[in-house]
């Protein structure tokens, strides 16, 4: 066997019944052409050698196709519950082979994820039928059965982890409560979560207080500490006004996962 340039290939044969072998002694090298001969100087038991030459040509697979990047990423934290898995490979891939076979998800260590594998130009994506579960491990996986458009597998399973985020925190309590009538011009708001929360970066846009009508502002100063976030107005409140207070999105927990709403 001979590669370009006539160059031989290393290889033992082996020869049983009516076969001979060749096995190289190193793995071949992808995308090549490689001349294989059986010479006159094979010949039967009686001494009959072949008539000539015996000459054959083949070409080696493309190098195999690999995932250069994913969403998430290995590793990742605080994933949305709503993501959606993708994978970019290093080449475009047979469109047959990108499917819920080959693209996977697991709980690590558990249950398949149901989920639409769709695949365009060189990125396959998984979206679950349904949202993830928080504060879990995930497992995703690409398997050989993924091959480039010339047909080269994956080379090896590519497989990678993350975990969703944790529940978003609530607002369990309130000062005061809400709707509540004769409240003090001097009130300090509070909101109590079901948590601790991530007080230095509580944004001032987390906690708004406005007066009806029109929605005016009022300025204050924010406070939070441990599971606690309080609104100090800058003065006293009008009398008999009504107060709407808002506690946002922006107010996250020590994850980093925010107020659903």
């Amino acid at each position: 066997v001979t590669g370009p340039g006539g160059t031989a290939v290393a290889g033992t044969v082996a020869y049983s019944g009516t076969t001979a072998t060749f096995t190289p002694t190193t793995v071949l090298a992808y995308g090549t052409t490689y001349t294989a001969t059986i010479t006159t100087g094979a010949s039967t038991p009686g001494g009959a050698e072949l008539i000539g030459p015996f000459v054959w040509s083949f070409t080696t697979i493309t190098p195999p196709p690999a995932v250069v990047s994913t969403i998430p990423a290995n590793g990742a934290a605080n994933v949305p519950i709503g993501q959606v898995l993708s994978a970019t490979f290093s080449e475009a891939m047979n469109p047959a082979t990108i499917s819920a076979t080959t693209f996977t998800l697991t709980v690590t260590g558990g249950a398949a994820v149901t989920g639409t594998v769709t695949y365009s130009g060189a990125v396959a994506t998984f979206t679950p039928s349904a949202p993830l579960a928080y504060s879990t491990n995930y497992t995703a996986t690409i398997t050989t059965g993924a091959a480039s458009v010339a047909g080269t597998p994956l080379a090896a399973n590519y497989v990678w982890k993350f975990t969703t985020i944790t529940p978003p925190p609530a607002v369990i309590a309130t000062v005061p409560v809400n709707t509540a009538t004769g409240v003090p011009i001097s009130q300090v708001l509070s909101a109590t979560f079901n948590e601790a929360m991530n007080c230095p970066a509580f944004p001032a846009a987390a906690f708004t207080v406005v007066a009806a009508p029109g929605a005016i502002p009022v300025p204050g100063t924010i406070g939070c500490s441990g599971a606690v976030a309080t609104f100090t107005p800058a003065a006293d409140l009008a009398y008999n006004t009504v107060y709407t207070a808002t506690i946002g999105t922006g107010a996250q927990d020590l994850a980093g996962t925010p107020l659903a709403s």
